[in-house]
């Protein structure tokens, strides 16, 4: 069987893949070289050991050429497998040779929700991920990201991360923020300077504004001022989001009192490295870990 599915977004195509695709699966992606391209699809097209196919998955073929489109059809109609050609719009030339060889294929659009339709994706998407929600956030949401669906459905997944009853300011804050920041956050507080490290560069990669990194370190100074008074004072009220502040005084309770010390310590000298440009953005997570573990030692 031969799928062809069509989407213009990437996010819309991998949660369908995911929630459709339960067998094994091979990627080949066409970069307008078709002998590596056919070299690959021969290899990977083979059966295991126990005699099963995996599912392979083409993509990059709106670009194909006339001769190329014409000996993929025949290669495909020849070698049954489950294929699934995935685009972000027809591939016309490919489609052109599969009719001419009578090339039976089904074909599937998956469409950017719109409007109302898109209201009712993003209530449908909230509960899957069991964030609670209100009509503003709906509107916020919508307000902030209509034009971007893709990245709409990354700043969901990011919410999801927090949890718990979300207010309008926390929204907001929340979407100014980078999904990383949390793992930057956790990979701190649990002493992981490797994981950090990957998080931070993954982080510097992402911001273009100097505002982006001063929203980082205001988010880690603040939260890690929140796991130290629970570290001291464990039946303290602080405001803020129930479900992450739980998360917070977890972690309170897993870290050593001079490391999170030497953790804040840290963070504080090399701001001031930064600011005095002693430093450059790209040596700061280093740099913490170095001020971090002169600290520890």
């Amino acid at each position: 069987m031969i799928l062809l599915i069509i989407s213009e977004s990437d996010a819309l195509l991998e949660e369908f893949l995911k929630e459709k695709v339960k067998s094994d699966i091979e990627e080949i992606r066409y970069h307008r070289n078709f002998e590596e391209f056919f070299s690959e699809l021969q290899r990977k097209n083979k059966r295991d050991l126990f005699g099963l196919r995996k599912i392979i998955i083409l993509k990059g073929l709106e670009e194909i050429k006339e001769k190329e489109a014409s000996s993929l059809a025949i290669y495909l109609k020849e070698n049954p497998n489950d294929f699934i050609i995935v685009a972000k719009s027809e591939p016309l030339i490919l489609l052109r040779e599969f009719k001419k060889k009578n090339v039976d294929y089904e074909e599937k659009e998956i469409k950017i929700p719109r409007g109302k339709e898109l209201e009712r994706f993003l209530i449908s998407t909230l509960n899957k991920y069991k964030i609670r929600f209100t009509p503003n956030m709906i509107k916020i949401l919508i307000d902030n990201y209509k034009d971007n669906f893709d990245l709409l459905l990354n700043e969901i997944k990011k919410l999801s991360l927090y949890g718990g009853n979300l207010g309008k300011e926390e929204i907001l804050t929340l979407l100014r923020l980078r999904t990383d920041i949390f793992g930057i956050l956790n990979s701190l507080t649990e002493n992981n300077w490797l994981l950090f490290l990957r998080h931070f560069h993954k982080y510097l990669q992402q911001i273009k504004k100097d505002e982006e990194f001063n929203n980082l370190f205001s988010f880690l100074s603040n939260s890690l001022l929140k796991i130290a008074i629970y570290k001291l004072k464990p039946q303290a009220t602080l405001k803020g989001n129930p479900y992450f502040l739980s998360n917070l005084k977890l972690a309170a309770k897993k870290m050593d009192l001079k490391n999170l010390q030497a953790v804040i310590e840290a963070l504080a000298r090399t701001e001031r490295k930064l600011k005095r440009f002693q430093i450059k953005i790209e040596d700061f997570p280093r740099e913490v870990i170095y001020e971090i573990k002169a600290k520890i030692n």
